[in-house]
């Protein structure tokens, strides 16, 4: 008999403390300033003879690496993100060509990482100028991506919990505890991005080229919660 007793206390009790709650979201959003950018370009070239095609990409892509060193860049912000070769027979761009013939394409890719932002210009002027065939994507992103999340995770609970006040409020009722928290989902993001397909044939963007000016707008970090409060 005991136990039954208990049984239907705890069941009683649960359904209480479900009548006696309140589940809503908030939602923090935090910007910052950009202070990292990070360039994704390519160097491509091509050539009827394998090892020219390779000993020539070899060579252009040292000439690049070594101007972005030149400026300050760290070797180790220079990360190789790609390299690939493939051949093509001639006959499909040229019907005048031999049947048996071929070209041969190395693709080299390259993140560049830059930690100065306001540098931006300058390291795609001398990209551009040093050999690259393609500027792919410019993302500025922020370096403490932990620091935002809890900031905005922070907003977001306090978000929460005012809406939470304000309806026990309008109920006459006062929030007592938490039940629980969920997480849907977080959230980050750079307003801006820049691209530049490369054009077919080029050696080299080159020529003394300058880029245009590239404004970074904000970063920025969002998360959701989800709470449900006791409330009495």
């Amino acid at each position: 008999m005991f136990a039954v007793v208990a049984v239907m206390f705890l069941a009683v009790g649960a359904a209480f403390a479900q009548e006696n709650t309140i589940t809503v979201e908030g939602t923090g959003i935090v910007n910052m300033d950009p202070d990292l950018v990070k360039i994704n370009v390519a160097i491509n070239n091509e050539s009827r003879s394998i090892q020219d095609a390779v000993n020539n990409n070899t060579e252009m892509v040292k000439k690049v690496r070594e101007a972005l060193i030149e400026i300050g860049l760290s070797e180790s912000d220079l990360i190789t993100t790609n390299f690939s070769l493939w051949s093509g027979y001639l006959y499909y761009m040229d019907e005048n060509a031999d049947p048996e013939a071929k070209k041969y394409t190395v693709n080299y890719s390259m993140q560049i990482v830059l930690r100065d932002a306001s540098r931006l210009n300058e390291v795609l002027d001398t990209a551009v100028n040093s050999g690259i065939t393609s500027i792919d994507t410019v993302s500025h992103e922020y370096s403490d991506r932990l620091a935002m999340y809890e900031e905005a995770r922070k907003l977001a609970l306090a978000d929460a919990r005012a809406k939470a006040d304000t309806i026990a409020d309008e109920l006459g009722k006062k929030i007592v505890d938490v039940v629980t928290v969920e997480m849907p989902d977080y959230s980050e993001a750079s307003d801006m991005r820049y691209n530049m397909a490369a054009r077919e044939g080029m050696g080299g963007m080159g020529g003394g080229a300058s880029t245009p000016e590239i404004t970074s707008g904000a970063y920025q970090a969002s998360a959701r919660l989800r709470v449900t409060y006791l409330f009495e």
